[in-house]
């Protein structure tokens, strides 16, 4: 019997995701083995639930009961009242679960609430109780997973757009209510401002969304926090418990096979993104090295790999000016290329790029309140350049956007079994987020994550890496003072090449393999021909690493390999290439 816990904040498309989910489970445990208990769907489906919420209205609203049992029913009470109900719909799930005879038991939550009408955020579970609980009944999970989605997706399904082709959760910012709402509290407190100008209308649109966005994120860095630290207590009492934050957009198979198998490694792929996105903005296709990339996840079948790009939500537009500087514009460059078979289910028109984010979409095509909103941004781009603004607004969705790929993506180093380094010299250095990623597993002492980290280069890359400034400095520098050693050293005399040791050639070339963590344990590094790594991203040798329960340090390139990449360095640096 295998107990897993799977979060979601609203939004995350979790509904969608349970059709694909539950079929692939079973592909593992077999059809009819999984039990699915969700306790959100018992907070509005258990008739006892159902009659205490009845009570708590008639208390305080007897004359507006709201007829559809869906969860803002629940939310719209007090909080108090929310995480008495939460914490009865749990221990109710609980039992449903612990009576179950399925071998493999999956409790559904969402850790983190919000209402609109009363801005507040809370924690309806009460973790204590929900771990004691678990383990009074014999219940030990081992997996923890946590949903999550772009948060475009996610805002059109909060907002309530787009709903004829995904799950909408309407209830929750109710696009057409709650912006004429937002537009009247503007006009109150600004009372300069106008609704008849057309320009007027679109920022307070564009307010309005960046302020739903801004929601957003804040409930997924709490929910991502909060589902975190429930691992973290299931795990106080000696038995291991993994934790993993799963975005959507990944195969399907790749969540089913880690809920369904603990024995499943997990690996984050660590690899550049924004210099294969600088060159499809420039108007080049996505490289063919993108599907490469994104074929990797299907073709490692024993390992569960994590992708970064399964959220890609830093790609705001900016123009230039000719005297220098930018400002951001309300418009999206295409996202990264969704991988084949993701848990992502359908999506609206524009999806998942979303271009035109703030010319919305599903809005009726006729009437006043249709006017009123389609304001596409591209009719004011001339008065965006010159109202800063504008720029400061997406400026600061853009700061917290960033902040939270650092969460996410730290995260995941901290939590998955390995970390792969893929092919991470576009140029000749590393890009910042793997610059980060591997200093972050650098400092990691203890845990999963600090079992094993692979780097996999291709060689015509490393090459180009080697040679390359500023790194030539540093090699004509090695051997401008090695030239300079008096006579009486122990290396006196000898040509060039025979002055820099064996030794320190290789130390220098491995530095910039194994950048940070070159002669720490758990490393490997291999290097390979750049057509064996066409169709087979992950040759043999660094997969059986990636698999391994513990790896010992590993090179598929030897000294000889270290001196060849120095003198063709060196060879650069004296053809002054």
């Amino acid at each position: 019997m295998s107990v897993v816990l799977l979060a979601s904040p609203s939004g995350s498309g979790l509904g969608e995701s349970r059709e694909r989910l539950l079929p692939e489970l079973e592909r593992f445990v077999g059809a009819g083995n999984v039990e699915w208990v969700d306790i959100e769907e018992i907070l509005c489906n258990d008739p006892g639930i159902r009659e205490e919420i009845e009570q708590v209205e008639r208390t305080f609203d007897p004359y507006h009961i709201v007829p559809d049992w869906k969860m803002y029913r629940v939310t719209r009470l007090g909080r108090h009242d929310v995480i008495d109900l939460w914490r009865k719909a749990a221990d109710k799930a609980i039992t449903r679960l612990r009576q179950s005879q399925k071998p493999l038991r999956v409790l559904v939550l969402n850790l983190t609430y919000f209402n609109l009408e009363r801005r507040e955020f809370y924690f309806p579970a009460n973790l204590s109780h929900l771990v004691h609980t678990l383990a009074a009944h014999g219940l030990t999970p081992r997996r923890v997973a946590l949903l999550f989605d772009d948060i475009f997706d996610t805002y059109f399904r909060l907002a309530g757009l787009g709903e004829e082709h995904f799950e909408a959760v309407p209830e929750v910012f109710e696009y057409q209510k709650r912006l004429f709402e937002f537009a009247v509290e503007r006009l109150k407190s600004e009372p300069g401002r106008s609704l008849t100008d057309p320009y007027q209308r679109f920022l307070l649109i564009l307010e309005w969304t960046i302020t739903v966005l801004s929601v957003i994120l804040s409930w997924r860095k709490a929910e991502t926090l909060y589902c975190e630290n429930l691992a973290v207590q299931l795990r106080s009492g000696g038995d291991p418990v993994s934790f993993l934050p799963f975005a959507v957009k990944q195969p399907v198979s790749v969540l089913a096979r880690w809920l369904a198998n603990p024995n499943t490694p997990s690996v984050y792929l660590s690899h550049n993104i924004s210099e294969f996105r600088r060159n499809h903005n420039d108007g080049e296709e996505w490289s063919a090295q993108v599907g490469e990339i994104n074929r990797i996840p299907h073709l490692l079948d024993d390992v569960a790999v994590i992708m970064p790009t399964a959220i890609d939500e830093y790609r705001f537009c900016k123009l230039q000016y000719d005297t220098g500087g930018g400002c951001f514009l309300p418009s999206l460059a295409d996202r990264w290329p969704v991988m084949d078979d993701v848990l992502y289910g359908g999506a609206p028109p524009g999806a998942p790029n979303y271009s035109y984010l703030f010319h919305q979409l599903g809005i009726p095509e006729s009437g006043e309140l249709s006017d009123w909103m389609s304001c596409r941004w591209d009719r004011f781009e001339s008065e965006m350049v010159d109202d800063p603004y504008v720029s400061g607004l997406l400026r600061s969705l853009v700061d917290q956007i960033i902040e939270q790929v650092a969460l996410r993506d730290h995260l995941l180093v901290a939590h998955c079994d390995k970390i792969c380094v893929y092919r991470p010299y576009q140029r000749p250095t590393l890009s910042g987020g793997v610059d980060a990623e591997v200093e972050h597993w650098k400092w990691l002492r203890s845990g999963r994550s600090r079992t094993g980290i692979a780097f996999l280069h291709s060689k015509s890359e490393i090459g180009r890496a080697c040679s390359m400034d500023p790194v030539w400095r540093e090699g004509v520098e090695q051997q401008t003072v090695r030239q300079r050693t008096p006579e009486s050293s122990a290396l006196r005399g000898g040509t060039l090449d025979t002055q820099v040791r064996t030794e320190e050639k290789e130390r220098w070339v491995a530095t910039k393999m194994e950048p940070y963590v070159y002669g720490r344990p758990g490393v490997a590094s291999f290097v390979f021909d750049d057509e064996d790594l066409i169709g087979n991203p992950v040759p043999d040798v660094a997969l059986q690493f990636l698999r391994s329960t513990d790896p010992a340090a590993e090179r598929n390139w030897s000294t000889e390999d270290a001196v060849s990449f120095w003198d063709m360095t060196a060879g650069d640096i004296e053809q002054g290439q």
